[in-house]
């Protein structure tokens, strides 16, 4: 539960540097660099979202089995 909690963590954070990046390249006529943060804002939301998935299933099982995980 910890490690997925740290995982979670770090691509927030992942994700917030490249909505930034994404962000500040949306001025600059470079579609090419653009595009790659584009994918990487994508790649990173839907790994964010496998993960805040994930936490949810492990927090659930811990308080509605009182602490006995799957594994």
């Amino acid at each position: 539960l910890l490690q997925i909690k740290d995982q979670e963590i770090d691509t927030r954070g992942q994700l917030d540097e490249a909505r930034e990046a994404l962000y500040n390249y949306s001025t600059v006529d470079n579609k090419a660099q653009w595009m790659i943060y584009l994918d990487q804002v994508t790649t990173l939301a839907i790994r964010l979202d496998h993960i805040e998935e994930e936490l949810r299933k492990l927090e659930h099982e811990h308080v509605v089995r009182h602490g006995v995980l799957p594994y």
